[in-house]
């Protein structure tokens, strides 16, 4: 103590550094805590991991996601509770490898890796690894997001996707989908195929120009019915890229959308069926005008026949028969017989003929 200081004065400086020490930790307790608070509070998984592999934090998400608590968990070794047993010494070497050179794979990224938990189901989760120097030591913070469910419906969303593409270019009929501005958004092969364009050309051109202006009515008319949420279906023609008019048969449907409403047409060329139902009217009406032929000539063919025939008849019946031998008379009535029965066998001709 030199004469100029005072054992007040000592006291009073001694005072001032003991509280701004217990102010320190004061703080430093507080950040304690809210560092706790944010891991316990995290929806994803926190995984904290020293420079030997062993566990140093495990939160309450990844409590939840491997099953571990976190007692059970803090000083395990990583690998042994959620990495898939041929992966491990994998995970050993790459740690080894970070070590002595600073370089991994994964570090500072994240990448979607496979994981097991304590009942030793398969997972997929996303991770992300950020190295820390502390004290000296190096300590890995994982964060991890359980995503297996959320793959396992992306599978299933780009299954259907697949599933539906291939129904779509294999369908038989022509398939279109236009928007609400009569964009064309999507043509299947056939429907490419029909209009004569690329699928590029094809996308490029707004869907009315494949109608023939005078059905532009007809297949406004069929979108509006599809807009009741009903399947619209009208006959209209089209044209293709040579200007040819194509007789068609469309089947429309209006679909709510997340970019708004959505017009699925399916196109089916009906060239081949209008020419055959034609065919079968002209066969119609030939067979109609034969059978009518057929019954003047019957007509007339009976009038001809009975004409003479009648005339047979009559003769035979004005024959005397008196004083004519037994045999003469018999041959005039066997003449009639036999001309009665033709006349009988001509009307039921002419009968059938009518059926």
């Amino acid at each position: 103590m030199t004469k100029q200081q005072k054992p007040h004065d000592l006291t009073c400086g001694e005072d001032a550094k003991m509280a701004d020490a217990k102010q320190t930790l004061v703080a430093i307790e507080r950040d304690n805590a809210l560092r706790n608070a944010v891991i316990d509070a995290a929806l994803d998984c926190i995984i904290m991991m020293d420079q030997d592999g062993l566990v140093v934090e495990f939160n309450p998400a990844a409590e939840h996601v491997f099953g571990y608590t976190r007692e059970e968990a803090i000083g395990a070794t990583l690998a042994d509770l959620v990495i898939p047993e041929n992966l491990r010494e994998a995970h050993h070497t790459g740690l080894v490898r970070y070590l002595k050179t600073g370089e991994h794979a994964v570090l500072n990224k994240r990448v979607e890796v496979p994981a097991t938990n304590k009942a030793g189901d398969d997972l997929l989760v996303e991770l992300a690894i950020s190295p820390v120097e502390f004290g000296g030591n190096t300590i890995c913070s994982a964060y991890l997001r359980d995503i297996t469910e959320a793959k396992a419906a992306q599978e299933q969303i780009l299954a259907s996707e697949e599933r539906f593409q291939s129904l779509f270019e294999l369908s038989p009929d022509a398939i279109v989908v236009i928007n609400g501005r009569g964009e064309l958004l999507d043509a299947n092969n056939l429907a490419c195929k029909l209009a004569g364009y690329s699928k590029e050309e094809m996308l490029n051109k707004p869907a009315i120009e494949f109608v023939d202006p005078e059905s532009l009515g007809t297949a406004l008319s069929g979108m509006t019915s599809a807009s009741d949420g009903e399947t619209g279906r009208v006959q209209k023609e089209g044209l293709n890229a040579a200007g040819e008019r194509v007789p068609t048969e469309l089947l429309g449907r209006r679909i709510e959308s997340a970019d708004g409403a959505l017009y699925y047409g399916v196109i089916r060329d009906i060239s081949d069926r209008l020419a055959k139902e034609q065919q079968l009217r002209d066969s119609k009406e030939a067979a109609e005008k034969a059978n009518l032929a057929k019954s003047d000539f019957l007509a007339n063919m009976s009038h001809e026949m009975r004409t003479p025939l009648n005339g047979v008849i009559g003769s035979l019946s004005l024959v005397e028969r008196e004083g004519l031998s037994d045999q003469t008379s018999g041959q005039i009535q066997a003449a009639e017989r036999s001309a009665e029965t033709l006349l009988t066998l001509i009307d039921d001709l002419l009968d059938m003929s009518r059926i």
